[in-house]
């Protein structure tokens, strides 16, 4: 029945996700998140300063916490324009355009609709710029790239001698496409009023309320466990989509807690990393674990392999390639649904109150259990909860690891009698050769 499922999945499955992770918006915006992630990680280590839960850590901290937020302002508090010129750049390069013309032109797009001016333009307004101005920025920096690409394909542009240094031919060669994008993004926000980012917002909070909801994580975890089952890399085709949505999440959720608000959201990076992709994707940790009191030759020396990537910066591709439990039938339970069971228990522990919900953004390849203490700025109880998902992990894993390597240690067994027959044979027939 497994090889008929696994069958199916490469028909009709995997085409799909190849052609979602492959599509130019998807692509851009995932690197767009990746280079906008140096900016969230300085931008924690400011909050990891000031909310770290260390007693009377708050009150030695207090009288700076003005200078301190300083740095995070201009780093995570900024996010939506570091991401807007991300991708502006990738989706331009795509398209074999001026990258840097795409960048400053999805920029521009940004501020068009996102910022007001004062009206002696001494002062800005600049709250859809970091978090809440995510997917405006993706949205706005597709215009702008769109427009940018259809005068360039047209032929609508301002040529320039041939003598002209290239650098200053392709400024004039942005400039009707950048006016045109210009004029119609201030016409729609500053003319007409409309509050663009605000339209966006409304129009994606039932998107973004159902992505926090116990079924949309657990369908999540599943989605990611499903495609490493497969053998495609879960992450890279996800999240061009949901990247930029988790980072928008934990920004918000950082303000929340600043403000001496409820942290508002679950669907963040940090709460599947710390407590669910423990040890690497589809929770590689707990099979580790067990690899090293296997008894087969394969699957000790895979864990000796695996070992330290695993546990030391949560990549789990050697032990994911070297067991191998891509399209393994005896890994497809553990490996497809161990991350949804885990994401499940640490949804309703958090949903109760009984851990506080991430709200600095850390490093992926944080080993535990440093990762669940910073995220949730040093709550003791993510511990807890830690080791309660790896107890349920090692669980689940073990009868599937067992039975794998009994097999393959039977394998090994009857391939060591039979070249031990072999190297008889061989040995009695030189004997026989020698005394004839």
């Amino acid at each position: 029945m497994l090889e008929k499922l696994n069958s199916w999945l490469e028909r009709s499955f995997l085409p799909i996700a190849g052609r979602v992770a492959s599509w130019r918006y998807i692509m851009s915006a995932r690197n767009a998140f990746f280079s906008s992630v140096p900016f969230v990680l300085v931008g924690s280590i400011f909050l990891i300063v000031a909310y770290i839960a260390i007693p009377g850590w708050d009150k030695i901290v207090g009288p700076y916490l003005d200078r301190i937020f300083a740095g995070y302002n201009v780093t995570m508090g900024l996010l939506a324009l570091w991401i807007a010129a991300a991708y502006g750049y990738s989706l331009a390069q795509h398209y074999k355009l001026n990258p840097l013309v795409g960048a400053m032109a999805s920029v521009a797009g940004l501020m068009s609709v996102a910022v007001r001016f004062s009206s002696d333009g001494a002062t800005i307004t600049a709250t859809n710029l970091g978090a809440p101005g995510v997917i405006t920025a993706l949205l706005v920096g597709t215009f702008a790239v769109e427009i940018y690409r259809w005068f360039t394909v047209h032929n609508i542009t301002i040529r320039m001698p041939d003598s002209v240094p290239p650098m200053i031919s392709a400024s004039f060669a942005a400039l009707l496409p950048i006016l045109a994008e210009v004029l119609i993004l201030t016409g729609l926000s500053a003319w007409l009023g409309l509050d663009i980012p605000g339209l966006i917002a409304k129009a994606f909070v039932p998107l973004i309320a159902a992505g926090d909801s116990f079924w949309a994580c657990v369908a999540f975890a599943l989605l990611i466990s499903l495609l490493f089952y497969l053998g495609i890399h879960g992450w890279a085709v996800v999240i061009g989509i949901v990247g930029p949505i988790q980072l928008a999440n934990i920004e918000a959720n950082a303000a929340a807690h600043a403000a001496g608000m409820a942290i508002p959201h679950m669907f963040t990076e940090p709460f599947f990393d710390a407590w669910v992709a423990i040890g690497g994707t589809t929770t590689a940790g707990a099979l580790v674990l067990w690899l090293l009191f296997c008894k087969s030759k394969q699957l000790k020396q895979v864990a000796r392999l695996a070992v330290v990537p695993s546990f030391v910066v949560n990549v789990h591709e050697p032990v994911m390639f070297g067991v191998p439990t891509v399209l393994n039938p005896y890994f497809f339970f553990p490996v497809v649904f161990v991350q949804p069971i885990l994401t499940a228990i640490t949804w309703l522990v958090l949903h109760f109150g009984w851990v506080t919900k991430p709200f600095i953004y850390v490093p992926w390849s944080t080993p535990e259990p440093f990762y669940p203490w910073l995220a949730t700025g040093g709550d003791w109880r993510a511990l807890v909860l830690l080791a309660v998902n790896i107890a349920v992990a090692l669980a689940i894993y073990y009868p599937f690891v067992r039975a794998y390597d009994n097999m393959l240690l039977k394998q090994e067994m009857g391939q060591a009698v039979a070249e031990a027959g072999t190297d008889g044979g061989a040995q009695a027939g030189t004997k026989k050769a020698m005394t004839v």
